[in-house]
């Protein structure tokens, strides 16, 4: 059986052990926060360096606190030499050297710092140099408002040089057909289902015998293109063209605007949801001319046979 002493050391002890536990808790803790608290702004900045996109942060007097690789990459800039500087003095330093039109880049920049609430984003092209490269940016601007840096602001920079080689492709693409819709041989014209004009190359002027600007809002049948004795037919393509169908080759007789005529084969093809038809027509006068000649020519020769 335990004494009265023994009894009253256990709950003295036990109360202990449980404040070591809790002082070593709260030393770990302490350690813990400290270690977070150290890391924390190393990794953010860790994260914000390996960004593809440029960054500035600048205090509320417009001087540099930070900047990211990217932006020493994107415009030849050392960190160690810009950190520090007036964002605006470094501009005016460095701007000609940097950007195409530098004018029109210290305009847009220096108007989002007259009252640090305007973001802008506008496009920038930066020129070869010392240590960068050729290259086009998006830049984005926003105030700072709150932190340590409140009344300063952030600026992005994203390189868009690959979305400007893509836009300048599809604009090489669009003249490439741009040259091969207005030179082919064969006359090109784009419609709606009621036969209204939008659109022609210099071939179809050429075969119809009015400007482009003469045809286009202008319906087949209004312009009375065509011979009376094609009307049906010409309906009837257009018929099919509205449920989506195409048509063709038809031969028509063309009533041109100098009042000559001309024998044309033509091809509908609805395009575009099927809410457009393209139409390609070709001359075929020569051809119709040959063939009447050649059926003459055989019709005089039997003939001939059969008098014989």
């Amino acid at each position: 059986m335990k004494d009265k002493d023994e009894t009253k050391e256990e709950p003295i002890e036990e109360l202990k052990t449980l404040r070591e536990e809790r002082e070593e808790s709260a030393i770990n803790d302490i350690t813990k926060h400290a270690y977070i608290k150290e890391k924390i702004p190393s990794f953010t900045k860790n994260i914000l360096d390996s960004s593809a996109a440029g960054i500035f942060i600048l205090d509320s007097d417009f001087k540099v606190v930070w900047m990211n690789h990217s932006t020493e990459n994107y415009f030849g800039l050392e960190r160690e030499k810009v950190i520090g500087k007036d964002k605006r003095q470094l501009i005016r330093e460095n701007i000609k050297h940097i950007f195409k039109d530098p004018d029109e880049f210290i305009r847009k920049v220096f108007a989002t710092y007259d009252n640090n609430t305007y973001i802008e984003n506008f496009e920038c092209h930066v020129l070869a140099g010392d240590n960068r490269k050729e290259r086009y940016l998006e830049h984005w601007s926003q105030p700072i408002k709150f932190g340590i840096y409140t009344g300063g602001r952030i600026e992005y920079y994203y390189d868009i040089i690959k979305f400007k080689n893509t836009e300048e492709k599809l604009k090489d693409s669009e003249e490439y057909s741009k040259i091969l819709f207005d030179y082919a041989p064969d006359a090109y014209y784009i419609s709606d289902l009621k036969g209204n004009i939008i659109n022609g190359n210099k071939q179809a002027e050429k075969i119809i015998g009015y400007k482009k600007e003469e045809l286009i809002g202008k319906n087949f049948i209004d312009l009375k293109l065509l011979s009376a004795k094609d009307m049906p037919k010409a309906v009837k393509s257009l018929a099919k063209n509205v449920l989506g169908l195409p048509t063709g080759p038809d031969e028509f007789t063309l009533n041109r605007k100098d009042k000559s005529s001309a024998e044309i084969e033509v091809s509908n093809y609805p395009v575009k949801g099927k809410t457009y038809v393209l139409g390609i027509a070709r001359d075929i006068t020569e051809r119709k001319n040959a063939e009447d000649k050649l059926q003459k020519s055989e019709a005089k020769l039997k003939e001939a046979q059969r008098i014989a």
